[in-house]
């Protein structure tokens, strides 16, 4: 949670700080500078993490549990709580792909959480495994994120790879820049009005933008290399190769001094072997 706190990535900070036993013992919490998630979120300018724990203390309880009175069962997927998803969905309350405020629907909270069974039995009532929320992810994309492996592989059975984030990027395929978009992006900002065309031409332009960068990084490397320069992962070889030269020749001494010692104690063993024969004569 420090780490998280420190580096803004308020995802991983939320599903780590929903994860301990008590949410004011984990911001309470002090690393071995005895400094708090939220010293970590004020030195380095993190805002969203602070707000983040702002909003919690002065709560004092989860913001999603609000979340979770707005969408009932979106809070009952992401507990897993089959008994009570099943009965929101079947008395007709929500549907099985009803979206929260993010886009999300019941798939992705039980994807994210790694619930199999409810994941089996929303399938089973029809729900759509292939629906992005407003980040552009799949159930299957959030379940990826989570590292919820056996939801993972339960939805590659279902929706095969052809929609997933790791689909091979192809700048003449509209349709891949329609269909992903990226966690943090501004897909998720709500003072943006950007229609889905729009979007999917930022996306464009932002990877070919990617792809020229990449080329004038090659060539400045390769400039670079010419002019004598030596990089970070060249200094890194090369020390890996000093010590490797620095433990051989350890070794070599260290088995130098065992010869040496060994001759020493076959020498005193022939001198003991004649003191024995000359007593027995």
């Amino acid at each position: 949670a420090h780490l998280a706190a420190r580096e803004g990535h308020l995802h991983c900070f939320k599903f780590l700080v929903r994860k301990m036993a008590t949410v004011m013992h984990t911001l309470k919490a002090r690393n071995d500078q005895g400094e708090t998630p939220r010293d970590l979120a004020e030195r380095f300018y993190k805002d969203n993490i602070l707000q983040y724990i702002d909003s919690v203390e002065k709560e004092e309880e989860h913001p999603e549990t609000q979340e979770a009175l707005a969408f009932p069962a979106h809070g009952a997927a992401f507990r897993g709580d089959l008994l009570v998803l099943r009965r929101l969905v079947r008395s007709g309350v929500i549907n099985v792909n009803e979206r929260d405020d993010k886009g999300s629907t019941l798939m992705h909270k039980a994807a994210g959480q790694g619930h199999i069974h409810c994941l089996q039995w929303l399938i089973e009532m029809g729900a759509d495994c292939d629906i992005t929320n407003d980040a552009g992810e799949t159930p299957k994309d959030v379940a990826k994120r989570f590292s919820q492996l056996a939801a993972v592989e339960l939805l590659t059975q279902r929706t095969g790879d052809s929609n997933s984030s790791d689909e091979e990027l192809d700048t003449t395929n509209l349709k891949f820049f329609e269909r992903h978009g990226v966690e943090g992006s501004t897909d998720n900002k709500e003072d943006l009005t950007l229609d889905k065309e729009e979007r999917r031409n930022a996306r464009i332009r932002a990877y070919r933008k990617i792809q020229e960068l990449q080329q004038l990084l090659e060539i400045a490397y390769s400039n670079y290399r010419q002019l004598g320069g030596i990089t970070e992962e060249e200094k890194k070889m090369k020390k890996e190769e000093r010590e490797a030269e620095k433990a051989v020749r350890e070794l070599e001494a260290q088995l130098e001094y065992e010869r040496v010692r060994r001759e020493k104690l076959e020498s005193q063993l022939d001198d003991y072997r004649a003191e024995i024969s000359h007593l027995r004569e």
